[in-house]
């Protein structure tokens, strides 16, 4: 993933909360690991905070990757580039037993909508729905989506059997929606209609984080369960 802008135009409001979204990520992870390897109490997860706002920065990373695509120059190529990445986390994660493997992860999903970006955008601008009203849609969503149903091949939709199980997991519903709003944020960008500070806020630090944020991703569990195997093994 590289900086959300267009030729030398760079939003780096856009980079930094995006930045800041994968590093309170890569937190929740953490704290996930602390307490299955039980160097963690139990309340790192169970919390009023995390509940909250987990679900709030998990779809800011969402939709920052929906105006990332409002800028990309080739989709289909980034979205194959993602899913490829997915199937290699899917892979690892088989090996590593159930209790870890990923089927429909944060991966698998940005990959599969920045193709249906290239796809189907046309189509859904002809609708023309108030951009802002993606976000609406997407809370209404999150309270209907995932849930458990009879068949069993439809949790990529956001519909999932009794056997399914999956580690991460961000099923089209209601996640897209989310990716749509971001959509709608780039374009509100690109016409000068965002806040003033939005244009010049700076922080280089969670613009680096940003730039590279698909490979921090995708490295950032094996670096955690190293640093936790080297603390425990002490």
């Amino acid at each position: 993933m590289s900086a959300v802008g267009e030729g030398k135009t760079r939003y780096y409001a856009f980079d930094i909360v995006r930045g800041l979204s994968l590093l309170l990520m890569i937190g929740h992870h953490l704290a996930i690991d602390l307490v299955d390897q039980g160097l963690g109490p139990a309340w790192l997860l169970d919390n009023f905070l995390l509940k909250t706002f987990q679900p709030v920065f998990a779809a800011a990373f969402v939709a920052l990757s929906g105006a990332s695509s409002r800028f990309s120059h080739d989709n289909i190529r980034r979205g194959l580039k993602i899913l490829a990445c997915a199937a290699v986390v899917s892979l690892v994660t088989y090996f590593l037993g159930e209790s870890v493997f990923i089927r429909f992860g944060i991966l698998h999903f940005l990959g599969l909508a920045s193709l249906i970006y290239h796809f189907c955008w046309k189509y859904i601008e002809r609708l023309r729905l108030p951009g802002w009203i993606w976000l609406p849609v997407f809370v209404a969503a999150r309270l209907a989506f995932p849930r458990r149903g009879e068949i069993s091949w439809l949790w990529p939709l956001g519909v999932y059997g009794k056997d399914f199980a999956s580690a991460d997991y961000y099923p089209l519903l209601p996640w897209i929606f989310a990716y749509f709003f971001g959509i709608w944020l780039a374009d509100m960008a690109r016409s000068g209609s965002m806040p003033r500070w939005f244009y010049t806020v700076r922080c280089r630090p969670l613009e680096t984080v940003s730039r590279y944020s698909l490979w921090i991703y995708m490295l950032h569990q094996p670096v955690l369960m190293g640093a936790l195997y080297l603390i425990t093994r002490r």
